[in-house]
């Protein structure tokens, strides 16, 4: 995971979270087949880190990064670390 943005959701079983990841070109992701649906819950699992950004806003966007101590959000809009 690269990046992580939340859209407006009509579904309410649907939080609006959407993650893509550092390799991931446009074509990839254009095409159907190579999206998957998974619970919040099992994103949490591959990176535990994204739990502090659950309720963040519709329009959040923000991208992971990470370093030999931590993992972190920046906010893509303001540039700012989210804590």
């Amino acid at each position: 995971m690269k990046w992580i943005f939340r859209e407006e959701s009509v579904n309410p079983s649907d939080n609006g979270w959407r993650a893509i990841g550092d390799t991931d070109t446009q074509e990839y992701i254009n095409t159907p087949g190579n999206n998957l649906v998974v619970d919040f819950d099992r994103l949490v699992e591959i990176e535990p880190a994204v739990l502090a950004i659950y309720d963040m806003p519709v329009g959040a966007d923000l991208e992971f990064c990470e370093d030999e101590t931590e993992r972190y959000f920046i906010d893509s809009h303001t540039g700012n670390r989210v804590e």
